[in-house]
C-alpha cells in the first residue's frame, strides 16, 4: 500500500466515523422525537377519554334528574329533619295528642344514607292516637314503625310509646 492509498483509507475511515456519528445522532433525535410524540398522543388520548366520560356523566345526570327528584321526595335530608319533627308534633297537637320525643338518634350506615331513630311518647284520646299511628305508618318518606305499645289510661285516654325509623340522606 502506498502512502496515497493509506491517506485515502484513513480519510475514508474518518469520513465513515463522522458519517456514522451524524447518522447515530440523527437516529437518536428521531427516536427522542418519537417518544415525545407518543407521550403527547397518550396525553391527548387520556384527555379525550376524560372529556367523553364527562360528557357521558353529564348526559346521565340530565337523564336521571327526574328519577333523582322522585327518590329525593321519599328520603329525608339532614336539613329537613327539624322541620319534619316540628310538623309531626304539630300534627299530633292538631289531633289533640301530647307527643314528646323521648330519644332521637342517628344510626350510621355505609354510603350516603343513614337512619334516624325517633322514640315518641303519646297520650290522647284513643281514636286520635290510632289516627296518628296511621299517619306515621303512611309517611311519604322511606320509613317504618319498628315498635309500638299502646295502653289505656282510662276509658278514652290511650298512652303509648312508638319507635319510628326514617332514612336520612347525608348529602345535598
Amino acid at each position: 500500500m502506498t502512502s496515497k492509498t493509506t491517506l485515502i483509507f484513513i480519510g475514508s475511515l474518518i469520513y465513515l466515523c463522522v458519517a456514522s456519528l451524524v447518522l447515530g445522532l440523527g437516529i437518536y433525535k428521531v427516536h427522542k422525537a418519537g417518544k415525545e410524540l407518543q407521550n403527547r398522543l397518550t396525553a391527548i388520548s387520556e384527555q379525550n377519554a376524560e372529556r367523553q366520560s364527562h360528557t357521558a356523566l353529564a348526559r346521565i345526570l340530565a337523564e336521571s334528574e327526574e328519577d333523582r327528584n322522585a327518590i329525593d321526595a321519599f328520603v329525608l335530608t339532614e336539613r329537613k329533619t327539624s322541620e319534619f319533627l316540628t310538623e309531626i308534633e304539630s300534627l299530633g297537637s292538631g289531633l289533640g295528642i301530647t307527643m314528646t320525643v323521648e330519644s332521637l338518634a342517628v344510626l350510621e350506615r355505609e354510603g350516603a344514607v343513614d337512619d334516624i331513630k325517633i322514640e315518641y311518647a303519646l297520650e290522647g284520646e284513643d281514636a286520635s292516637v290510632r289516627k296518628m299511628l296511621s299517619i306515621l305508618e303512611n309517611l311519604p318518606y322511606h320509613s317504618k314503625v319498628v315498635a309500638g305499645t299502646l295502653s289505656r289510661g282510662n276509658d278514652t285516654i290511650t298512652l303509648g310509646r312508638l319507635e319510628l325509623v326514617l332514612s336520612l340522606r347525608t348529602y345535598d
